[in-house]
């Protein structure tokens, strides 16, 4: 079964392009060290380069968990930055237009108390869902719930451009600051540019 998992990252401003290279290497080295990875996308703060969220796919936990333990991994966290925030997640919703390609990404993290979980749940798959994926500019959109935390849930949504990205967000924002109210959730966003990427059409 496919194994899902974000990874929310800072590193010191004197490591970070020690950290980005090491990852860069990481994808390179897939298909030889870490068969198991499918798909990685890291992303970079747009204006706080040091804070970094990547979202990868493994064919399985223990492919991820292999790799969790590879020395250079650990050797790099250990003296690149904090120890990150590692969070395996469920993938409930994945919409992408294939044809296009993001520029920019919103990676929205959604916290509700548990009396509100299925209602954010259902809002997430179905509303907003449909409300997003008709505006102008939007690529893709995944919705993940996280396997440790009850009642979060991860919303990764690429855009054409930031513009586009900021266009959906001034349309949207009363709306959703409203649901969001009602339903007493907290929201972390972060907003980033791909900074690297494995997908499964490389080598």
């Amino acid at each position: 079964m496919a194994h899902f998992v974000a990874i929310h990252q800072e590193a010191w401003p004197n490591r970070l392009s020690e950290l980005l290279a090491t990852i860069r290497q990481s994808h390179a080295l897939a298909p030889t060290l870490h068969p198991g990875r499918r798909t990685t996308r890291l992303f970079q703060r747009l204006g706080r380069p040091t804070q970094l969220v990547a979202v990868s796919e493994w064919s399985d936990e223990d492919a991820f968990d292999q790799f969790r333990r590879w020395p250079v991994f650990v050797k790099t966290v250990a003296v690149c930055g904090p120890p990150p925030r590692i969070e395996p997640l469920v993938a409930l919703r994945r919409f992408e237009r294939m044809e296009q390609r993001s520029t920019v990404a919103s990676c929205v993290t959604v916290t509700t108390p548990p009396e509100h979980e299925a209602a954010v749940r259902d809002f997430l798959l179905r509303d907003a869902h449909q409300r997003v994926t008709s505006q102008h500019g939007l690529v893709s959109r995944e919705l993940y719930q996280s396997r440790v935390v009850p009642g979060r849930f991860l919303i990764v949504r690429g855009w054409s451009s930031l513009a586009d990205l900021e266009r959906s967000r001034a349309t949207d924002a009363p709306e959703l600051y409203e649901t969001h109210r009602r339903l007493g959730t907290t929201v972390e966003r972060f907003t980033g540019a791909l900074a690297a990427e494995r997908s499964l059409l490389d080598a």
